[in-house]
């Protein structure tokens, strides 16, 4: 009888921690659907109608978990999608009600979705759920796309992504070709540092020429300057695009672009109506592919390369990396890169800024004094002064034991009667060793050292 209720205890909690777990991955939907009879195959007709109410119980909760703007403009990919497909999601079904009237079968269905399969699903097609996190940009415009602004606001919330702030920009001097080089980019962050994606909306021409390169003993001949100049002031404007530049590693994500009906030279009347007329097409050829919003993130997460000056010894740099480098939570890891007598060179990973990183480093420790020498765009460059003075304690004075005495005297014997008898039987228990324990720093014996010359130690002493 016992027994039995201890199984039966068993069942309810199991029950009961089980249920919880069952209740947040899934959710319980209805829907209706009708199926004509065709031939009076009123079986065939149900059937229809019955699969047909399955995949309208997974379109309701797919509205579920889609903002309207981003299910309406995907239902015709969520339609065909085959991992939306509703024997993959539906965990259970129920009819509630089922009849035929005028030549058509009606069934009501209630069903339970498993809603985090569902939800990998959306995520696989690139789709955006409601309760997905809302991404932050800069948009850098030229002079001209003043108007641009609110429909590329309105357009990217379908997509959860905030313009955070608009800067105007002004490219003239700066061949179109070098805006596409990673020093350019380069450059546009450092103006920027606080920024980690940027789109740079800009009027351009897609025809570049090829500059002219001299070595360093050849300089060029001041008409042949005045020539290219020239030619740079009289490209003409054909195309706008949007491009998405990432921090990280200075990449250009993506360049959407259109070609104007013509083209125009710059800051003209007629380039400046052709570009408010092709900028509500150019925004519509934002998509989830285009857009690339899931590369933002791994944006995020950037790399600097430390530069360390008087890590000059191994003990000095295991207690940098130790004290410094891994005490900071705002470094998620780091690794050595290059090794010399003078410095070191670390590139450190982190999501925090660059103006973060090095008032963190270089705030108060009791082991060095650090000191900015060069910040430039990912890079630091830091002098590293050590400052520990390390202080060792006396150690504990031994007070003998008549116990331990007779051990220690039962252990000395004679060499003679260590080889006649078995020499583990005489050995001394390590209880009665004397320990000593030393803390920082590692290699330096202080607590040994401040034991007089005179002393005899029994016991074991090693160090790393």
């Amino acid at each position: 009888m016992t027994l039995s209720v201890r199984f039966v205890i068993l069942l309810l909690c199991s029950f009961l921690l089980v249920t919880p777990l069952s209740a947040k991955q899934t959710k319980i939907y209805q829907s209706t659907a009708t199926a004509p009879i065709l031939e009076n195959d009123i079986a065939f007709a149900k059937h229809k109608a019955f699969i047909q109410a399955q995949q309208n119980v997974v379109i309701a909760a797919i509205r579920d978990l889609l903002e309207p703007d981003m299910f309406e403009a995907y239902q015709k990919q969520i339609h065909r999608e085959q991992s939306l497909k509703a024997r993959k999601h539906i965990v259970s079904a129920k009819i509630l009600n089922e009849y035929s009237e005028e030549g058509t079968f009606n069934i009501e269905l209630e069903a339970a979705i498993q809603i985090d399969t569902l939800q990998n699903a959306l995520k696989q097609m690139g789709l955006i759920l409601k309760d997905a996190p809302w991404l932050s940009v800069t948009l850098l415009i030229e002079d001209g796309f003043d108007d641009a602004i609110e429909l590329l606001n309105e357009r990217l919330a379908l997509f959860h992504i905030r313009i955070h702030s608009v800067e105007k920009v002004d490219f003239t001097g700066i061949p179109f070709k070098e805006r596409r080089e990673k020093a350019f980019i380069g450059d546009l962050f450092s103006n920027y540092p606080d920024k980690k994606i940027i789109y740079l909306l800009e009027a351009t021409t897609r025809d570049v020429p090829e500059s002219t390169t001299f070595t360093s003993e050849e300089e060029p001949e001041a008409d042949q300057i005045e020539a290219e100049d020239n030619l740079e002031s009289n490209l003409l404007i054909n195309t706008v695009q949007l491009r998405i530049l990432r921090k990280s590693d200075l990449e250009e994500l993506n360049s959407i672009r259109l070609k104007l009906p013509e083209e125009y030279p710059p800051a003209s009347t007629q380039l400046q109506e052709s570009i408010d007329s092709t900028i509500p097409r150019l925004i519509s050829l934002l998509t989830i592919n285009s857009v690339k919003r899931s590369t933002y993130e791994s944006g995020l997460a950037a790399s600097y390369s430390l530069t360390v000056y008087g890590l000059n010894a191994p003990h000095l740099r295991s207690a940098f990396e130790q004290q410094v480098l891994r005490s900071k939570r705002i470094i998620s890891s780091y690794s050595l890169v290059q090794l010399s007598t003078d410095l070191c060179r670390y590139i450190i990973h982190s999501g925090s800024e660059l103006t973060t990183i090095i008032k963190t480093l270089l705030q108060p420790n009791p082991y060095f004094e650090l000191r900015a020498e060069e910040v430039e765009f990912n890079t630091i460059s830091i002098s590293a002064f050590y400052q520990y003075t390390a202080t060792g304690s006396e150690p504990d004075t031994w007070v003998p034991e008549e116990r331990t005495i007779e051990a220690i005297m039962n252990a000395l014997v004679d060499v003679t009667k260590l080889q006649e008898e078995n020499s583990d039987e005489l050995k001394l228990n390590s209880y009665y060793f004397p320990l000593f324990i030393e803390t920082e720093p590692n290699n330096s014996n202080i607590q040994f050292n401040a034991i007089r010359p005179s002393t005899y130690v029994i016991g074991e002493v090693s160090n790393r």
